[in-house]
């Protein structure tokens, strides 16, 4: 099966004599382990369009015998994001981001949705001064807690002073941020 798609790379693996491991998530098909053939060359032309954070259009095939792994056949850069790579902070977010992508999507969930506002903040963030990267950065950890079944209101109610008695957490798990968001998830009982 062969499938053309857009990814950026999430992370690479060096291992190995030749052959190299990444994984991209892509907006058509989610998170992808991909196999790109002779990458640790030094003259491999593959090498630019496996690095951290590129975004690269890909053609990638998976064989029969190995049904989790794609192989790379051809791939295109789109952008390294060069105006993030100068600046610590913004190297930070982009790596909180991605590590953030790995641990919430699983092989082949695909999220058109997040992936384009990845893409949207990853080039806002390119461009913007780095104070306001902790503003994307909230944005971007919102759209994830949506996408993953919480609900984001302004509500402080759980916070409140006012609130007497005991309060069981049994059914909520909370998380309180800097403009003092909370997420709710109800669990089903």
């Amino acid at each position: 099966m062969e499938i053309k798609t857009r990814a950026f790379v999430i992370k690479r693996d060096v291992s190995g004599e030749s052959d190299g491991f990444f994984v991209v998530f892509s907006r058509n098909y989610g998170k992808l382990m991909v196999k790109a053939k002779s990458t640790k060359k030094l003259l491999s032309r593959m090498n630019s369009n496996i690095e951290p954070f590129s975004l690269n259009d890909y053609i990638l095939v998976r064989k029969n015998g190995n049904k989790s792994v794609f192989t790379l056949i051809q791939a295109m850069g789109i952008s390294g994001f060069p105006g993030i790579r100068n600046s610590i902070k913004k190297m930070a977010f982009f790596y909180e981001t991605v590590e953030l992508i790995d641990i919430f999507f699983q092989f082949e969930d695909e999220n058109a949705g997040i992936f384009e506002t990845v893409i949207e903040c990853f080039e806002y963030a390119e461009k913007a001064d780095e104070s306001r990267i902790p503003y994307v950065h909230l944005f971007l950890k919102t759209r994830l807690l949506k996408t993953a079944g919480f609900d984001i209101t302004q509500d402080n109610s759980y916070f409140s002073e006012n609130r007497i008695g005991a309060v069981s957490y049994t059914h909520l798990r909370a998380h309180e941020t800097v403009l003092d968001l909370v997420c709710r998830l109800l669990l089903e009982k």
